[in-house]
């Protein structure tokens, strides 16, 4: 055989051996299909980096606007063959969506031990009927966040651990009105949380027993904390806040009470961002019920059961829910992580330093709420006519129209009582 007829074979072998790797190639590339609402840099960035880290897995990325269209394009996409690997739920969904079997258990997915870095509250609230069917890739902590420079300036103590009425008094004094005009205001309410917050999550009420299957609306604990948030707003003292017209990131009110993703996008609209803020912002705990912890907002990232890739998926979800992502998304403001030992004093160099314990307490006892209240902005006398269930209980068989009902019942004597 003379050298170029060798070398002819030679070349044809490479040729064979190049078409090969590449048809293995592309049949090994997998594609997952992943929903979500919004864009933000910090979730492309670690999309980014996943596929870096598992090149043989592409992502295609597809982002809805906000949470409602997640949630009316999830069953119609499911219904027609078109639902995504993996997506989110927000938090107030995770129960209807998971009753409907729109979720496939993913705790055996998952790489061994990924499940240590949340806490057992978490855990459980992520789970149905004890399967675990998401995970969070942070929580956002309802806390309240104050100015201290403003309090410093008027000689008030800082609300580290405050009951409503020292908050009542602190935001009395805070508040300044010049004529009939408002120069500064003493709290401001996260315009995106549910009445349940307000009237129990920041004030010390309860709504459901610890099993979430008996009402504690009539329990004087909530009562009380229902009187302390009426008379909340008719003291003139609070304002609702709203991304163009938020008065404490300009420095114009003491006290926020939310949770960080919400304090975080209000510094944005300004051009602040948690690391570069303007003045001294300092975090307290709101004061909570007896039975329950301390509540969160967050979504649950989710493998869809049509899906052909479980495992590929699965490993998604731990790749955005680890540790590095989740410290990533606490500097991005958006959340903070599932575990108290993920709260270190490197993660939060830019905050006080008696944030961090105050956050861990927090984190190690977080709990969601089961059910949920559309919130009504206007006339705070019409409140019980127009707040209605959204949610269903994820727990427990309470049935939601007596739940509406006893609520109804408590709260009309104390707004027509209200001073």
């Amino acid at each position: 055989m003379n050298m170029q007829k060798m070398g002819r074979i030679c070349l044809l072998l490479l040729l064979a051996f190049i078409f090969l790797t590449i048809a293995v190639s592309a049949k090994e590339q997998i594609i997952l299909q992943v929903t979500a609402w919004g864009d933000h840099w910090s979730i492309t960035d670690r999309i980014a980096a996943f596929e870096q880290a598992y090149p043989h897995i592409k992502i295609d990325w597809q982002p809805v606007p906000n949470t409602g269209t997640i949630v009316q394009k999830i069953p119609i996409m499911t219904a027609t063959g078109t639902a995504p690997d993996v997506y989110r739920i927000p938090d107030a969904n995770l129960g209807n969506f998971w009753n409907q079997g729109l979720s496939l258990p993913i705790e055996k997915l998952l790489p061994t031990g990924h499940t240590r870095y949340f806490t057992p509250g978490i855990l459980q609230d992520f789970s149905w009927n004890g399967v675990l069917q998401g995970l969070p890739q942070t929580v956002s902590l309802t806390m309240l966040y104050y100015n201290n420079d403003l309090f410093q300036r008027y000689g008030i103590a800082e609300p580290r651990d405050a009951g409503i009425t020292e908050i009542r008094a602190a935001a009395k004094k805070l508040t300044i009105i010049e004529g009939n005009e408002y120069r500064q205001w003493g709290f401001e309410q996260d315009g995106g949380l549910h009445v349940e917050y307000w009237s129990y999550t920041m004030y010390g009420g309860d709504h459901t027993s610890p099993d979430a299957k008996v009402s504690t609306y009539s329990s004087p604990e909530t009562i009380q904390s229902l009187r302390e948030w009426v008379q909340m707003v008719l003291d003139g003292s609070t304002i609702n806040s709203s991304w163009d017209k938020t008065k404490f990131s300009q420095g114009l009110c003491g006290m926020l009470a939310g949770h960080v993703g919400y304090l975080s996008r209000l510094f944005e609209a300004h051009g602040y961002t948690l690391q570069n803020l303007p003045f001294d912002v300092r975090i307290g705990r709101v004061p909570k019920g007896t039975t329950r912890g301390q509540t969160y907002a967050t979504s649950a990232w989710t493998i869809h059961p049509h899906t052909k890739y479980p495992e590929e998926a699965a490993l998604f979800i731990a790749w955005i829910t680890s540790p590095e992502s989740q410290r990533h998304f606490t500097k991005a403001g958006r959340g903070f992580p599932t575990h108290p030992a993920m709260i270190t004093p490197e993660l939060f160099a830019d905050w006080p330093k008696d944030s961090i314990p105050i956050l861990a307490a927090a984190i190690s006892e977080v709990k969601l709420l089961p059910i949920y209240y559309s919130p009504y902005y206007g006339d705070w006398n019409s409140v019980r006519n127009n707040s209605k269930l959204v949610g269903p209980m994820r727990n427990g068989s309470m049935p939601l129209e007596s739940t509406a009902a006893e609520l109804d019942r408590i709260l009309t004597p104390i707004l027509q009582g209200a001073k």
